[in-house]
């Protein structure tokens, strides 16, 4: 059986729950910072948790001026600025069509997220990549195990004089 074969295998597989989180990473700075994390029961409740996680994202990496909280000069231009991680979380919050995708997707066993990308000042690193990500997986906790080799399932030896195999193989083709 083929990795593909085995991962749509899992999908038919039920769901237990789906866990959600939110997530900055810097690959520069060798850091994840998890900001939040919800085990959620259905395909909607992971979305909506995820909406209002988006939302909140949006309102501390580019609030409205005036309107979510007084900012000053550098946050309004930032706001305004090209690279806007805050509108990208804005926009994907408000986009109703696109929540249904996500939610059909994670009906059908398949990982979601929205992401985006800016470039931060991280103490004693100066400005870094950050890259910020929500998303949804399906658990399936009690998953069936892989199928055992059969009695045909032979590993491959090496013959005399030829180094050993660098990976395991079958005969069978099983792995």
């Amino acid at each position: 059986m083929t990795h593909a074969m085995r991962r749509a295998e899992e999908r038919r597989q039920p769901v237990d729950g789906y866990w959600c989180e939110t997530v900055a990473r810097s690959p520069d700075a060798g850091r994840d910072w998890y900001l939040g994390g919800f085990w959620a029961a259905s395909p909607d409740a992971a979305v909506d948790w995820l909406r209002r996680q988006g939302l909140r994202m949006a309102t501390a990496l580019a609030p409205h001026p005036g309107r979510d909280r007084p900012v000053g000069a550098a946050v309004a231009a930032a706001v305004a600025s090209e690279v806007n991680p805050g509108q990208v979380f804005r926009d994907w919050a408000e986009d109703a069509a696109f929540h249904e995708v996500q939610r059909k997707a994670l009906r059908d066993g398949h990982p979601i997220s929205a992401n985006a990308r800016d470039t931060e000042r991280v103490r004693g690193l100066g400005e870094v990549e950050v890259l910020y990500s929500l998303s949804a997986r399906p658990v399936r906790l009690h998953a069936a195990p892989p199928p055992a080799a059969g009695p045909e399932c032979v590993p491959e030896r090496s013959t005399a004089g030829s180094p050993p195999p660098q990976h395991h193989r079958c005969r069978c083709r099983c792995g």
